[in-house]
Formats: structure tokens, C-alpha cells, sequence
């Protein structure tokens, strides 16, 4: 039995032994497939890498090939959306708004807007001169998109025109009437045009244009503009290299300057550089105001630049390459600075944060006000921000208007509106395609004064254009 007994317990031993060896072998298994996978990862993103460089071997182009293919199925799928819908209102808000909202004596008298939008049921990019005494139109433009992409001279590795700008996607930005019936604008990112009063082109600034387009005393137009390529040290060649440029009336580039470099020049490469991760959209400018006459804290020909991502308004002279002033904040992911007195400037804040979802707006925007005097900062139209539900995550402009309201581009969802200082709005357009049911967007459009719509309207009068399609 005592036999028995220790045999027994023999052969429990080494069944635990063997169980044991076999637990290991098998926790072993997983390790090692788990460790050659992680060496097969890592050979693998080295051949795809060098795959990607001039004088790669078939391996290697091969495996970058292979490694492309999620994110070529992402573009394509985002392309075909983003295509569909470009020009869409981000969100489908204002129930049951359709077009303009304005009763008689709502407006300054004799004043228009430059009404820059996507019209959802054409599927085209057009502007509207309309009238602010009744609503009225008096005047369209409808750009051929064709026509205009066919004067650049871009690579297709710089802008895809007839991809990007299609006469679907083509949505006119900050409009800008002359005298003459004449009208400049853009598209976001696309050349910098002039067309006559009867649509037809007159100039083509090849560049990628963007955001705001302002004129100063000298009648110039001062525009913002992506490099094709950086032209400061340390990034690659994915950093947006933002520069203010001057074109001429007749189509000139007069000054072309980069951002990043007035920074670093100006001692605040820490706007650039200084950041836990490289940042390829360091400045993101959105506007250049002109300074059209002196006062005391800046001179005619100055500019102030707004620049998004930095949270910075800046104050340059051109003339002498040289930074007067910067403010970082209160504003947020701000858009559109205006001088409004000769000692107040007031910025556009998204009041925006960047969370890990995208951007998401602090309760609404507001317009800020900064004077230079006391060097205090004040909300006025707080009111009428918050009770109006103003909250474009992105874009936005302002302008103070003479009857002492302030008129609101809420870019982001088609709407523009305009309202005192107790939050009563005074009118409102939703860019809601009649026809098609949904809002589409809006891009920058402008207030015109009561002189120069007097203009306007006898420079189009002056004018017989040929019928243009819709």
C-alpha cells in the first residue's frame, strides 16, 4: 500500500512538473508570437518609411503601399462626403427660417449687403448685392468656376482646382464691390479674383487666398496667404506658412510677407517653436485690418493681424518690418479684428476650445472690445450674443454698423443677423435653399454703406449684361 501510495504521489508530481511545463510553454506561445509581431511591426513601419523616400527598393515601396491603404480608404471616403457636402451648414438649426427676415427701418437707410452664399437648390457658389432698405436684390453675381480655374497657372500638387474647386464646391469669400460694379473675392484657399459687373473675369491672382480680404487708404488689397512652401527653418514641409500680402487694383502683388517670420524676427520664435509637439498650423492668420488714418497708438498703413492659434492679435508696420504690439487673449480661436474708434479695436471670439472632438464653443461667441487708453477689455453685445444663440465653432465676422447695432456672420450654419446692445435682433438671413429645405453656408459676406451703394447701383445701371444662367 506505502508502494501504491508513493507511486501515486510520484506520479501527482510530475503531472504538476509536466502541467507546469506545459502552463509555461503555452504562456510562452503568445510571448514570443506577441514579441515577433512587434519586430515584424517595426521592420515593417521601417521598410514602409523608407518606401516613401527617393530610391527605395521594391520591399520597401511595396510595404508603403500596404501601410497606405488605411488612410487612402479614409481620404477617399472623407473626399466623397466632403465633396457631397461641402458648402453644407455644419449644423441644420433656425426651424422653419427661410431667406431674409426685414421689417421697414430695421437697417440703416440706403445701406446693402455683399450676401456671400452657397445656393443650396443651384448647387453653386453666387454673391447677392441686397438691399438693407426692403430685402431686395439688386444685383447677383454668379462666378464660372470653370472659367476662373482655367486662368491659373497652379500646379496640381499646390491647389487641385477642378477637384477642390469645382463650380459644386466653389463658394465665393469676403467680397469686395467697387465702385465700377467690379467685385474681388476668393474661394478659401483658392486664387484671388476680379470679375466685372457681368460676372466675367478680369484678373487672377494665382495663391492660396483665404479668410478676410481688406482694402486700405490707398485703395490695395491686403489678403492672407498660404506659402506654397515654409519659408522659415526647423518645419517641414507641412507647416502652414501664413503671409500678408498686398495685391494692386489691377492684380499686383506689391508685399508678401510671412508671419512666422515677422514673429521669429520680432523675438517671439516661442510662438512658433515653443510647443510639447510640432505644431504645422503655428499662426492660422484670419484677418489683416488696415489702419486708414493715424491716431495715437498706431499710424495709417499699419496692420493688425489676428491670428487664431496662438490666441494673438498683433499690431505690424509694414513700412519699417516691425512689430509694434501683441495681445494673447481673452479671445479664443478668434476671427475678424476691426478698428472701431481711434483708440478701440474689437475682435470676433469663437470663445472656442479645442477638445479632443473637435471644437466646441463656451456657451456662445461674443464680440470683444480692447482700448488702447485704459488697456481694458469689455463684451457690449454680450446680450445679444447669448439670447440670439451665436455660436459658429469656426469663421465669424462682425461689423459695427452706423445705427450703433452690430451685424453677425455665423458662418458655420448660414446665418447673418444683426442686433442692439439689448440683445434685440433687428433682422436676419438663414440661407435656407427654398427648394431643397436645408441651410448651407455663408462666406464672409459684407455691409455696404448708404454712398457706396448709390454707386453701386448706378454702376450696374451702366451696365448691359447679357443674361446669365442660373
Amino acid at each position: 500500500m506505502a508502494g501504491k501510495s508513493e507511486k501515486s504521489l510520484d506520479e501527482k508530481l510530475e503531472a504538476l512538473l509536466t502541467g507546469e511545463r506545459v502552463w509555461r510553454f503555452q504562456l510562452w506561445q503568445p510571448l514570443i508570437a506577441a514579441i515577433a509581431l512587434i519586430v515584424g511591426v517595426v521592420m515593417f513601419s521601417s521598410f514602409a518609411l523608407k518606401g516613401g523616400e527617393k530610391g527605395a527598393n521594391i520591399i520597401e515601396r511595396s510595404a508603403n503601399a500596404i501601410a497606405s491603404i488605411p488612410l487612402l480608404a479614409h481620404k477617399i471616403v472623407y473626399d466623397i462626403i466632403h465633396r457631397e457636402n461641402a458648402q453644407l451648414a455644419q449644423g441644420q438649426r433656425f426651424k422653419g427660417a427661410v431667406g431674409m427676415s426685414l421689417a421697414s427701418g430695421a437697417a440703416p437707410a440706403g445701406t446693402a449687403l455683399a450676401l456671400a452664399r452657397y445656393e443650396g437648390d443651384s448647387g453653386r457658389g453666387i454673391v447677392e448685392i441686397r438691399s438693407l432698405d426692403d430685402g431686395s436684390i439688386i444685383h447677383v453675381y454668379r462666378p464660372d468656376a470653370n472659367e476662373i480655374n482655367a486662368l491659373s497657372k497652379l500646379p496640381k500638387d499646390v491647389i487641385d482646382l477642378n477637384r477642390d474647386f469645382s463650380p459644386k464646391r466653389y463658394l465665393p469669400y469676403s467680397p469686395v464691390p467697387e465702385a465700377d460694379g467690379s467685385l474681388v473675392f476668393h474661394a478659401m484657399g483658392s486664387p484671388l479674383v476680379k470679375l466685372d459687373a457681368c460676372s466675367l473675369p478680369v484678373w487672377s491672382v494665382d495663391g492660396n487666398f483665404h479668410h478676410s480680404i481688406e482694402r486700405d487708404a490707398d485703395g490695395n488689397y491686403w489678403v492672407p496667404e498660404l506659402l506654397a512652401k515654409p519659408v522659415i527653418p526647423y518645419v517641414g514641409d507641412d507647416f502652414s506658412d501664413d503671409a500678408i500680402t498686398e495685391i494692386s487694383p489691377d492684380g499686383r502683388v506689391l508685399f508678401r510677407k510671412s508671419v512666422a517670420e515677422i514673429l521669429i524676427e520680432s523675438g517671439l520664435a516661442r510662438v512658433i517653436y515653443s510647443h510639447d509637439q510640432y505644431l504645422p498650423d503655428g499662426t492660422h492668420l484670419n484677418d489683416i485690418q488696415p489702419a486708414l488714418a493715424d491716431g495715437p497708438y498706431w499710424k495709417k498703413g499699419d496692420l493688425f493681424l489676428n491670428l487664431r492659434n496662438p490666441a494673438m492679435i498683433a499690431l505690424y508696420r509694414p513700412s519699417k518690418n516691425k512689430l509694434l504690439w501683441t495681445k494673447e487673449g481673452p479671445w479664443l480661436l478668434q476671427h475678424d479684428v476691426d478698428i472701431i474708434s481711434d483708440h478701440e479695436i474689437g475682435v470676433f471670439n469663437n470663445n472656442s476650445a479645442a477638445g479632443p472632438d473637435g471644437f466646441i464653443v463656451r456657451g456662445s461667441n461674443n464680440m470683444l472690445v480692447y482700448d488702447f487708453s485704459t488697456g481694458k477689455v469689455s463684451s457690449p453685445f454680450q446680450k445679444g450674443f447669448e439670447e440670439n444663440g451665436v455660436r459658429t465653432k469656426s469663421n465669424g465676422l462682425f461689423t459695427l454698423l452706423p445705427d450703433g447695432s452690430l451685424m453677425v456672420e455665423e458662418q458655420n450654419y448660414g446665418r447673418l443677423l444683426a442686433f442692439d446692445r439689448t440683445g434685440r435682433k433687428k433682422w436676419s438671413f438663414v440661407n435656407r435653399a427654398p427648394k431643397d429645405g436645408r441651410v448651407f453656408q455663408l462666406g464672409w459676406s459684407r455691409f455696404i454703406g448708404a454712398g457706396d451703394t448709390a454707386k453701386l447701383k448706378a454702376a450696374y445701371a451702366a451696365h448691359a449684361c447679357p443674361a446669365v444662367g442660373k
